[in-house]
């Protein structure tokens, strides 16, 4: 339809053009494009903004969700429109085109009249042309900015729809805890008020039974003047009776306790004890545990300063052992150093006698043999008075030598009680620094095993004694090394 308007005589286009609607029409769907645009952006910040509260109306932000999406639909068809539009422009401007190829061909067949009439034509085409020209440039400007007015408006809605997303995440873990919180709440103030009620209950039944317990009292205390009264006045009999009575009504006020009768005396009554309280039974307690890990604490240090003190005697008395033990090594290395020497003569002696017999088999003298044959005899004489004494000292010197054994034997072993004793003395120092607190079981052992050893060793360092008086010096040597290794035995166990 718009080919033939736009292809009827000259004489017809002083009428409104589809042209003319095309333009009005590229018009309103641009002010309707520019409107909806509007309107997207508006329902934008409406989101944000219930998506951004603390409580959002989620019914009304699907509405406004489904009606974005209906502007976008109605965006994308207006769109389609004005696409139309220009592809209608577009082969309208193509057809015209064709047709003043035409209209010029005929030339000189034509007369003045028809080239009079082709002249206003062919302006006009020019301007048609011209005007499609700068419409086919508005339109493509104006797609261009639909399409990427578009673009963004698809971009802005999926960052939309992933905020909304992460939003409505957001509220729900919100709500959990909010809702979990709250439960939490409401147990332990259901579990507070269930104690404080407790509380109050009990301070009630207190209160009650201290009442009811007065009242008892000041009862029992009337009955008892009133039967001390009735007793004074009436007869043995009667005083029975009233003794009776009152038992009965001392029984039934104290039915709950089962308090027996009060004795009708004349003594005052003592007020009753009022029921302590908890706070000072607590601290009385603690009071009592502090003084008894106090004179824990005593007892243990006084152990150990005993221990200590027998230690330092059992080091002197080591002391003494070592002096006496050196004493003994060194009359030992004397009597060794005297027996060398007599060995030494006595191998000189065996060298006389055989040069002696070699000079009797070859029957010649000289001046040196007769030299050493007098040195041979004077030494002969001096063994030959010394043979009734060798093996005297020979047994002597084997027997000195059995000790020397036995003494350093001794020395080591008080030695290696002596590194025992520093060892132990360190330990029962620690075990004082700490004031005895967090005694195990092994050191509770020790501590007995050393109570016994120190026993133990008291009775040998007695009976050594008791034999060094009556034994003298020969026999303390190796009383000492018994000593010493009995105690030596009892360190490493």
């Amino acid at each position: 339809s718009c080919t033939r308007t736009m292809t009827e005589p000259a004489d017809d286009q002083a009428a409104p053009t589809a042209d003319d609607n095309l333009l009005t029409r590229h018009k309103h769907i641009a002010e309707s494009i520019e409107m909806i645009r509007k309107k997207k952006d508006q329902l934008l910040i409406t989101l944000r903004g219930l998506s951004e509260s603390e409580n959002p109306d989620r019914a009304l932000m699907a509405k406004l969700v489904d009606a974005f999406d209906m502007m976008t639909a109605q965006e994308t068809a207006f769109l389609g429109v004005l696409k139309n539009i220009v592809d209608i422009h577009e082969q309208a401007t193509q057809d015209l085109a064709a047709e003043n190829e035409a209209m010029g061909k005929p030339g000189e067949k034509k007369n003045e009249s028809v080239e009079k009439e082709e002249k206003p034509s062919e302006k006009e085409g020019e301007k048609a042309e011209e005007v499609d020209e700068n419409d086919e440039e508005m339109i493509r400007e104006t797609l261009k900015e639909l399409e990427q007015v578009s673009l963004q408006a698809l971009a802005a809605a999926e960052l939309n729809e992933k905020l909304v997303e992460s939003l409505q995440r957001h509220k729900k873990s919100r709500t959990s805890i909010l809702e979990l919180r709250k439960n939490k709440t409401d147990e332990l103030k259901s579990a507070a008020s269930a104690a404080m009620a407790e509380v109050k209950k009990a301070k009630q039944e207190v209160s009650a039974n201290r009442a009811e317990i007065v009242k008892k009292q000041r009862e029992a205390e009337e009955l008892r003047k009133a039967a001390l009264k009735a007793g004074i006045q009436v007869g043995a009999e009667e005083e029975k009776h009233n003794e009776e009575i009152t038992a009965a009504l001392a029984a039934v006020v104290n039915d709950v306790e089962r308090i027996p009768p009060i004795p009708v005396v004349e003594e005052p009554v003592a007020p009753a004890a009022e029921p302590e309280d908890p706070l000072e039974v607590r601290r009385r307690q603690i009071r009592e545990n502090i003084r008894k890990e106090r004179e824990r604490k005593e007892h243990v240090n006084q152990t150990i300063r005993e221990k200590l003190a027998a230690m330092e005697a059992r080091k002197q008395r080591m002391k003494e052992i070592r002096r006496l033990l050196a004493e003994n090594q060194a009359t030992a290395s004397s009597l060794v150093a005297e027996t060398k020497k007599k060995l030494e003569s006595t191998l000189l002696h065996d060298e006389c006698d055989k040069s002696v017999a070699s000079e009797a088999d070859t029957n010649t003298e000289s001046k040196p043999s007769s030299e050493i044959n007098g040195a041979c005899s004077e030494t002969t004489t001096q063994i030959s008075a010394e043979d009734g004494a060798d093996a005297e000292e020979l047994e002597l010197t084997e027997n000195e030598e059995q000790t020397r054994l036995e003494i350093e034997d001794t020395f080591r072993s008080a030695e290696l009680n002596l590194q025992n004793l520093t060892q132990l003395r360190k330990r029962l120092e620690q075990i004082q620094q700490q004031g005895g607190a967090g005694l195990s079981q092994e050191d509770q052992e020790f501590l007995n095993q050393l109570d016994e050893t120190v026993a133990v060793v008291s009775a040998a360092d007695e009976a050594t004694r008791s034999d060094e008086e009556e034994g003298g010096g020969g026999s303390s040597s190796a009383q000492a090394q018994a000593g010493s290794q009995d105690m030596a035995d009892k360190e490493g166990a």
